[in-house]
């Protein structure tokens, strides 16, 4: 009989640590990287022009954000922004169903952070099967709350780089 107690306070108190919920994302520091592009948006060009809405959230705790982009003529994208605890890195994945590339998807890697607050994700973009191009987006918190972001591509392993999309974002209402 004395055998059984302790093997049941060790099993009990195994399943009380079972129960515990595991480390939310949002109590690690990385996982902040971009809570400044939280919230509801109203996109702009260089000369104050609407491109779209953008909505982005937290979710999961604080382990994933999800992107829902509406351009202004209509079209719609997703990202999805997952945070990889055991690599300590976010990675994005969008998909489009613009009409130039419906169902195009990228996939894209957190590789840099700037001492303002801003991040770079890049990856590459299957433009065929034969061919890719390497695919870089920066967003930059701007100091009047605003948050800037630039999408470049490159097709020389990033020697140079072409603009393919910047904007403004301006908090908007839900």
């Amino acid at each position: 009989m004395t055998r059984v107690i302790p093997a049941l306070l060790m099993v009990l108190a195994l399943q009380i640590q079972a129960a515990q919920p595991p480390e939310a994302c949002g109590d690690m520091e990385a996982a902040h990287a971009l809570d400044f592009w939280l919230g509801n948006w109203e996109v702009l060009d260089r000369e104050g022009d609407l491109l779209g809405h953008n909505r982005i959230r937290s979710v999961v705790g604080g382990c994933a954000i999800v992107e829902e982009w509406t351009g202004a003529h209509g079209f719609e994208g997703r990202s999805l922004f997952y945070f990889h605890s055991w690599l300590g890195q976010w990675r994005q994945i969008w998909i489009t169903a613009a009409p130039q590339r419906p169902g195009s998807v990228k996939e894209k890697r957190l590789v840099e952070t700037f001492s303002d607050g801003g991040v770079r994700f890049r990856g590459e973009i299957m433009i065929s099967p034969e061919h890719y191009v390497q695919d870089r987006t920066t967003l930059r918190p701007l100091a009047d709350g605003r948050v800037h972001q630039l999408i470049e591509w490159s097709n020389d392993d990033g020697k140079t780089w072409n603009r393919s999309f910047e904007g403004w974002y301006v908090a908007s209402e839900p």
